[in-house]
């Protein structure tokens, strides 16, 4: 997710791109603006998901900008951080559909709380939309069902050589041992047993495993969003993604990349 600030005073710009974790609230890019007009090349030039916007600037206000947002960019999600507490104010953000108003001066907790929630509206509407998708997608799945026959006619070792056959061409897409166990009319108690005794190591810990193994590849040899990965390894939840990436590597995914430059830094 992409955020951008916008706000006048460069005392307060500064200190929330230091003061706040914004990875850990789901944010991969963090971009400035002293103003509008400025803000408004942001917007154009760069894709923004969020707008964090101060309300008193000098020329053309933050309630000016999120209309104009709101025109040309509907989608980005927009936060006010004012030290503004009239009535008319907060009413107005809630007409222009700003459904967080911060007063400041603010401690980072409540920002990042208030940023986090628009970053799970975000990813909420995004997975929304991707299993739509997925239902026009579930004909088709079921017919790849023919990739891995069916259990009665093989191995234990066929079944679990299949099993990882599928999980390697789906990193992206949902899955559960369900399933996968559907698709070679196996009971899933059955398939996990098979899978954990020919593979050592259960099923589901075999999918977070090459994800994770997917994910530091593209972070070490491509130039591909981090948020980006997150989708390309099944996590619609940016935050859930650097999470577990941390619980396998032990650093966040931008400390890693940091640290194992590729071939295409």
């Amino acid at each position: 997710m992409n955020l951008l600030i916008t706000d006048d005073e460069m005392i307060v710009v500064k200190g929330l791109l230091a003061g706040i974790a914004w990875e850990e609230c789901g944010i991969t890019q963090v971009y400035t603006a002293y103003g509008a007009e400025d803000s408004r090349r942001v917007c154009e030039k760069y894709h923004i998901d969020i707008l964090l916007c101060d309300i008193e600037m000098p020329g053309e206000n933050g309630i000016e900008l999120v209309r104009w947002v709101r025109e040309n960019y509907p989608e980005i999600e927009c936060l006010f951080l004012t030290c503004h507490a009239e009535f008319g104010y907060a009413k107005e953000a809630i007409h222009l559909g700003c459904s967080e108003y911060i007063l400041k001066p603010a401690p980072y907790t409540e920002i990042e709380t208030a940023v986090r929630k628009l970053v799970d509206r975000l990813w909420q509407l995004r997975e929304g939309s991707r299993l739509a998708g997925y239902g026009r997608q579930w004909i088709a799945e079921k017919k790849e069902k023919a990739e891995l026959d069916t259990g009665k006619k093989m191995s234990a070792g066929e079944i679990a050589e299949a099993v990882e056959t599928y999980v390697l061409g789906h990193l992206a897409d949902e899955m559960t041992v369900e399933q996968i166990a559907g698709l070679v009319y196996l009971h899933p108690d059955y398939l996990s047993r098979v899978f954990k005794k020919e593979k050592g190591v259960s099923i589901n810990k075999y999918i977070i495993t090459e994800r994770m193994k997917l994910a530091a590849h593209m972070l070490q040899e491509t130039d591909t969003a981090a948020n980006t990965i997150a989708l390309e390894v099944g996590y619609a939840n940016y935050p859930n993604f650097v999470n577990m990436f941390k619980k396998v590597y032990g650093i966040s995914p931008s400390q890693y990349r940091e640290k194992h430059p590729g071939v295409s830094k």
